[in-house]
């Protein structure tokens, strides 16, 4: 019956689990249509189907009306899921609201100690819900956060117009029941950065013993929820298990209820309706699509589905080889606020591992190439010193360099004393003081305001916008009075101890909020310079330069490359030229102008050219596959190089720019013009622009966005055979 909990079912906190929900609400669901319509019959595989359909959470909204969210949920108190089918709901995290609806059940159903265990790792998520209730606007609904939601399961009684039961306060579970002290994302960064790395892992330890004690005597007085008798899965003597391995029980289940891995398939199965379950309990493959090892639930990616509809779609209209030149492989989703990627995103599922790239190396060749450099070696004892480092610690030790030389040199903005997001400022606080490396509000109008006053004042302001999609508020400061200042004084004053520093560019799974490239709005704003570096050694000397310019410098960082390019680099001061281009790679048959991290897609892309796999081999024609392509870094966008990159067009004839800002009024197009303005009779070929498209940046179709090997060498070949 739709009405009654299932047979069997455990009695929760003393009653019928169903009669957690009120009986006024109760009574609500089961007189409403979808409850009626939608939900009869529900298992706890065919429940996913619903919850991924989910757009909302909330209690109930107009004439008392419930939720869809509050169906489910009463739905999911009636059936009882097993555990492991539970963790696997916990773990979707492509499916947020199915999420946040084994959030709520595990909270009213499971003991204190697995509710903070289980959900406090939630707090992670920062992503956004729609929330539907009686108090909501704008068209019934408004926003919230999953964080803010798991707050209020673990603090407050009333979530959803549902009363929660009791939950025990966690300093008494601590002293009680052995539930480990929490730490918070930042305070374990910042310990772990000045702690070593033994101590961090003795405390590790400690914790997870703590814990691991905890929840031994939870499972000793038979706390399971499970209808079925299951063996408790063991566990290392260092007690760091996983969720699977501390919740899901590893024996086979009994009841009606699928297995987790038939579960996570299930999902799968409800994505595209090709895929069917066999007699053996794996899933049928179609042909084409995800050709390879079977997909689980916890490794799944939403990037994935869209993948397959795009693929299915466009292969369909234009031939079976789309297949082989876009990939299914899938990105890794992470926080893209918290915790940026660590490798580049692949280039049409070739490898572009940016620590596998030659450039990457620091060698003698890239010490020549790169001036001011010496490289150190055992034939070299008269070089500089050096130390391996990211991209991230080569900025912080530039702006340690410039504080320690400068007295006047500040550090300021949107958490930079903490740290800043991606740790750019970490310890710099400790080392110069709160005097000089400070918190700023969250206004990146006043911001660029602070910053340009005090530049006006003599003082060194080395200011942060924490994204460079957020920059356009201090639009106004920036080009109206930072670029203007010496101007409108008639070269009386001027702001050039001015730095504003940004991450910048795409990460592949930022979306449009967190993957912009705004480079090319200040191209057109006089008395401004606009720095983009490639690598540590050029993020450090580069920055040092804009430091020191007499002129305000935008220096935007490609936030993909923060911890994923790493190089031997100079530990002392050190100065890289503005406006001045370096060239990668010479060659005679086409110029390949870029700049930020695609310059190791350009490298990917030409070495693709010269050995392609069997999978694109046709596509490519044997007469530009030995093409000596020049590869140019432009590292300054503004003033650019237009020197170095005209005589190496005189030279080649053909030009290709890529880049990952929009192709209309992008940086491109100004170069373009102006190399065909000075150039034109030494063109072969038309220029060639591969850039973002003139679209927001979707967060599903990013991977698409940017520009990746394919469709540079796609390019390079049209512009060869022209």
């Amino acid at each position: 019956m739709a009405n009654t909990t299932v047979k069997g079912a455990i009695h929760i906190h003393g009653q019928n689990p169903q009669f957690l929900v009120e009986k006024v609400i109760r009574t609500r669901i089961w007189e409403s249509e979808f409850w009626k319509e939608q939900c009869f019959a529900l298992t706890a595989e065919s429940l996913i189907d619903k919850a991924i359909e989910l757009n909302s959470i909330g209690g109930v909204y107009g004439n008392q009306r419930p939720t869809h969210f509050l169906c489910l949920l009463l739905k999911l108190l009636q059936i009882q899921p097993e555990k492991e089918i539970l963790i696997e709901y916990l773990m979707a995290d492509e499916f947020k609201y199915l999420r946040a609806l084994t959030a709520m059940y595990i909270r009213m159903t499971f003991p204190a100690v697995e509710v903070y265990e289980l959900l406090e790792p939630l707090l992670k998520d920062y992503r956004k819900l729609r929330l539907r209730n009686m108090n909501a606007r704008a068209a019934g609904y408004h926003l919230t956060f999953i964080d803010e939601f798991v707050d209020q399961l673990l603090t407050e009684e009333r979530v959803c117009d549902i009363i929660l039961p009791r939950l025990m306060k966690r300093a008494v579970l601590e002293e009680t029941e052995g539930l480990a002290p929490r730490t918070s994302v930042l305070f374990e960064a910042m310990a772990g950065n000045k702690s070593g790395s033994e101590d961090e892992g003795e405390d590790r330890k400690v914790r997870n013993g703590s814990r691991s004690a905890g929840l031994e005597r939870s499972v000793s007085r038979g706390r399971s929820l499970s209808r079925s008798s299951r063996t408790s899965s063991t566990r290392s003597k260092s007690g760091s298990a996983s969720i699977k391995e501390r919740f899901v029980s590893k024996s086979p289940s009994r009841s009606r209820s699928r297995s987790p891995a038939q579960a996570s398939r299930l999902l799968l199965c409800a994505q595209d309706p090709r895929r069917r379950p066999s007699h053996e309990g794996r899933v049928n493959e179609p042909d084409g699509v995800f050709k390879g090892a079977p997909l689980s639930l916890s490794s799944a990616n939403p990037f994935a589905f869209y993948t397959m509809i795009t693929r299915h779609i466009l292969a369909r209209n234009f031939g079976r080889w789309l297949p082989n030149v876009i990939r299914s492989r899938p990105l890794s989703l992470t926080s893209a606020v918290r915790s940026e990627g660590v490798e580049p995103p692949p280039a049409g599922g070739h490898s572009s591992s940016i620590t596998e790239s030659p450039l990457l190396r620091t060698t003698r060749e890239v010490a020549l190439r790169t001036p001011g450099i010496s490289w150190k070696d055992e034939a070299n004892e008269n070089g500089r010193e050096t130390r391996k480092m990211n991209m991230y610690q080569s900025l912080r030790e530039a702006m340690s360099v410039a504080m320690t030389k400068d007295d006047t040199a500040v550090v300021f903005g949107e958490d930079v004393a903490f740290g800043g997001v991606f740790r750019c400022t970490m310890g710099l606080a400790e080392e110069f003081g709160r005097q000089r490396v400070f918190n700023t509000p969250l206004t990146e109008q006043g911001i660029a305001g602070f910053a340009i006053g005090l530049a006006s004042m003599g003082h060194t302001a080395i200011a942060e916008i924490q994204f460079a999609d957020y920059i356009y508020p201090a639009f106004d400061q920036i080009v109206n009075e930072a670029a203007k200042f010496r101007y409108r004084s008639g070269g009386r004053y001027n702001v050039g101890g001015l730095t504003i520093r940004t991450p910048s560019m795409s990460v592949g799974h930022g979306g449009l909020y967190h993957s912009q490239s705004p480079e090319g709005f200040f191209m057109g704003a006089a008395g401004l310079k606009v720095v983009i570096p490639r690598s540590p050694i050029q993020a450090k000397g580069l920055l040092l330069s804009s430091i020191r310019d007499p002129n305000p410098v935008i220096f935007l960082e490609p936030k993909i490359l923060y911890r994923s390019s790493v190089e031997q680099v100079p530990v002392d001061d050190y100065e890289l030229p503005l406006g001045k281009a370096e060239i990668m790679t010479k060659g005679n048959d086409l110029t390949l102008l870029t700049y930020g991290s695609p310059v190791y897609t350009c490298e990917n892309a030409t070495n693709l050219l010269r050995n392609p796999p069997p999978s694109i081999a046709h596509l490519i024609p044997e007469s530009v596959r030995g093409a000596s392509i020049e590869l140019i870094d432009l590292r300054t966008i503004l003033p650019w190089d237009v020197h170095t990159v005209a005589e190496s067009v005189k030279k080649t004839g053909r030009l290709v720019i890529v880049h990952e800002a929009g192709k209309t009024m992008g940086p491109g197009a100004e170069i373009a013009a102006e190399v065909t303005k000075r150039c034109f009779l030494n063109l072969h070929a038309p220029v060639k622009r591969i850039t973002g498209w003139d679209t927001p940046v979707a967060l599903v179709y990013e991977k698409f966005y940017i520009p990746d090997a394919l469709r540079i060498v796609d390019g390079i070949v049209e512009t060869l055979k022209y």
